[in-house]
């Protein structure tokens, strides 16, 4: 059991506890039991997290997110509320895959993934680390947005688009003129969506 509090490490599964505790021969009864002592809290069947009112270990949900379900990154209106880029806050941690669709309700809060095809799914993402030193996928901020365009109809027009993005989302016309529009069409190019040929579009004519 001190193996488990004195390590780091503030997410495990299976494998891992079983590499702590290497002298226990049956590992699922010893989960059990830190389980139902409050050591760990079970977040899903095999991923575990360290209570962090006994143990003192902080975590950050976008690292939880990406041990949820792997092969897969944080995007969405999560991203774009990390970046500052949406007014709103934003209290379910959105992520997408090249995996299928799944949502995880667990004590410490909402996690859900929306399904990418795989070519698009690569391009665009960035390694990030949060305060607690772990390191977790994050869609830059041209792909974050591009997510979300990515999973609405197909706009009639580029104006439209922009009024949408400007009105709808509220995002400041500052913040799109930031934007990378060279990575902004190397999305597009993967996405095959209108959507996204009109934010590069867009974002091209406002640099």
């Amino acid at each position: 059991m001190e193996e488990i509090l004195l390590t780091s490490q503030s997410v495990f599964d299976f494998s891992d506890i079983q590499n702590l505790l290497p002298e226990y021969k049956y590992i699922r009864n010893k989960i059990s039991r830190l389980i139902q002592n409050k050591y760990l809290i079970r977040l899903k069947q095999g991923v575990y997290l360290k209570n962090p009112e006994i143990s003192g270990t902080r975590y950050s949900l976008e690292y939880l997110a990406q041990k949820l379900y792997q092969r897969s990154y944080v995007s969405l209106q999560y991203a774009l509320q990390l970046y500052g880029m949406i007014p709103e806050s934003v209290y379910e941690v959105t992520s997408v895959t090249d995996r299928a669709n799944k949502v995880f309700d667990t004590s410490v809060g909402r996690f859900s993934y929306r399904l990418l095809k795989p070519e698009y799914y690569r391009v665009g993402v960035t390694k990030s680390r949060d305060p607690y030193g772990c390191f977790y996928q994050l869609a830059t901020r041209e792909k974050a947005l591009s997510d979300l365009l990515y999973y609405e109809n197909n706009f009639q027009s580029r104006s439209a688009l922009y009024d949408y993005i400007i009105d709808g989302l509220r995002i400041e016309e500052e913040d799109i003129a930031a934007l990378d529009p060279d990575l902004l069409s190397e999305i597009a190019e993967a996405g095959k969506k209108r959507n996204l040929d009109y934010l590069a579009e867009c974002v091209r004519d406002a640099a």
